[in-house]
């Protein structure tokens, strides 16, 4: 059997890379939109395709985001069709992964695969990775229970971006403030506001329409953003609110206004991920519950 490992390049071959990596994760689908805005965004991104006997059966990303160049550990990603494992796929996507990293001066690099993906996680550590951090996702069954009213904190407004586009400033300014406290990859998505706009709004899957604002006096002082997974379901991404505006309930009104909102637009399940280290209160008041999780590794070139 013989692996082609080929650069993605054009629409016709993003478009397979993007069939390829949504068969494998469908939890965490990838769109032509987004996929465009960051190859254009990130000057050292690069996506790879493999072939066997011309069908495209695996995946790979090699990360060009500030903190993956910053960090000399660029953020990967190998996915190989589950009936075509255990043929060498994934080690020549890794490789081709490690050979561009190599050439861009990076020492190591770092990806997750999902907790239950046993498979997955033997490659990586068969390969010298070892576990770095956690995450767990959370979910709720929105066809559960009545919906309750939301508790706006006094001198507060809830606005939503689909009402209020010119507000999208505000937001940025809200995400400078709050993003450099999560450190990291996400530390570094609001260092300027297309970034911003290319990491949390870019995505065709973002849901303008229930993206809520928290306004005090006009000015944006907390939102909470959610991408759709499918018909039926969505991420509940980021909820922030800046920090001379905490300890009032102004991230709980964000969510709860959210999540009534999806329930409207006939959602049947909400879904977060929070980092192993992250406190979950907030949420599980909500009613979410444990659900799968994810585990990040580190590890070497090959």
């Amino acid at each position: 059997m013989q692996v082609e490992i080929k650069d993605v390049s054009g629409i016709d071959e993003l478009e397979r890379w993007i069939a390829v990596h949504n068969a494998v994760r469908a939890d965490d689908p990838a769109n032509l939109e987004q996929k465009v805005l960051i190859r254009a965004e990130e000057l050292e991104h690069v996506d790879f395709l493999a072939y066997v006997d011309g069908e495209p059966v695996g995946v790979a990303k090699l990360s060009g985001d500030s903190e993956s160049v910053r960090s000399g550990c660029p953020w990967i990603d190998v996915c190989v069709l589950p009936a075509r494992r255990r043929r060498g796929i994934g080690s020549a996507l890794l490789e081709a992964v490690s050979a561009q990293a190599r050439r861009q001066g990076k020492v190591a690099l770092a990806g997750e695969a999902r907790a239950d993906d046993v498979e997955s996680v033997g490659f990586l550590e068969r390969r010298g990775f070892v576990e770095s951090g956690r995450f767990e996702r959370l979910e709720l069954d929105l066809d559960s229970g009545g919906e309750a009213d939301v508790a706006v904190p006094p001198g507060l407004k809830l606005a939503w971006l689909a009402d209020r586009p010119t507000l999208l400033t505000g937001m940025y300014e809200v995400a400078a403030a709050t993003y450099p406290e999560l450190g990291g990859y996400i530390g570094r998505q609001a260092e300027t506001l297309v970034q911003w706009q290319v990491y949390e709004l870019g995505s065709g899957a973002a849901l303008l329409d229930l993206t809520p604002l928290a306004l005090a006096d006009g000015r944006v002082v907390g939102f909470a953003t959610i991408k759709g997974l499918d018909e039926l379901a969505a991420e509940l991404r980021m909820v922030c609110v800046l920090p001379e505006w905490r300890g009032r309930g102004i991230a709980r009104a964000l969510l709860e206004a959210q999540l009534a909102a999806a329930r409207r637009a006939g959602l049947r399940r909400a879904v977060t991920w929070v980092r192993d280290s992250e406190p979950r209160g907030l949420y599980q008041r909500l009613g979410m519950h444990p659900g799968a999780a994810a585990i990040e590794f580190r590890g070497p070139l090959v």
